[in-house]
């Protein structure tokens, strides 16, 4: 039985300017915008993500979760 794929919805909570877009990793791949994630393989996965404004200020750090 093959695994199925696992939808993650990465949120954004600004509530000055709003949020504008949202850029995301999973484990050592490349940055890419979106909000939505949907895990293919197998395993644990390390998803690394952070925010962008409407006034285009950057989140001071990175959100990471991981996911089996």
């Amino acid at each position: 039985m093959e695994p199925s794929p696992r939808p993650v919805t990465l949120t954004v909570g600004d509530e000055g300017s709003g949020g504008w877009k949202t850029v995301y990793r999973v484990n050592d791949g490349p940055a890419t915008e979106g909000d939505k994630v949907v895990i293919e393989e197998e395993g644990t996965h390390l998803i690394r993500n952070y925010s962008i404004d409407h006034a285009g200020s950057r989140e001071s750090g990175e959100t990471e979760s991981g996911y089996d």
